[in-house]
């Protein structure tokens, strides 16, 4: 329900109510609020996956992991020839 109140509520206080009153609510204000509620978002899901479920869900792990892979491979291409065997291609696509 508060959900619901604070997901009309904002927008109309922004939009609708002119500058001089008191519940009238900035492009700041409104951007700030829209983002506490998607971290609330975030952080329900979370807490729903974590705490009640008590494991990390495998679809987590899986982007967690493809996450560092892919930063580790970005890492790799950033350096250039300074690698371990000075080749044109990364050191993860030469070392076998």
């Amino acid at each position: 329900m508060l959900v619901v109140i604070v997901g009309t509520g904002v927008p109309l206080c922004a939009l609708v109510l002119p500058e001089g009153h008191p519940l009238h609510l900035s492009a700041y204000g409104m951007t700030l609020a829209g983002k506490l509620m998607c971290y609330a978002i975030a952080a329900l899901a979370l807490d729903l996956v974590w705490g009640y479920c008590g494991i990390l869900s495998l679809g987590h792990g899986l982007f967690f992991a493809l996450g560092g892979y892919a930063m580790g491979m970005y890492l790799m291409r950033s350096i250039g020839r300074d690698g371990n065997y000075q080749s044109d291609l990364p050191d993860f696509m030469v070392f076998l």
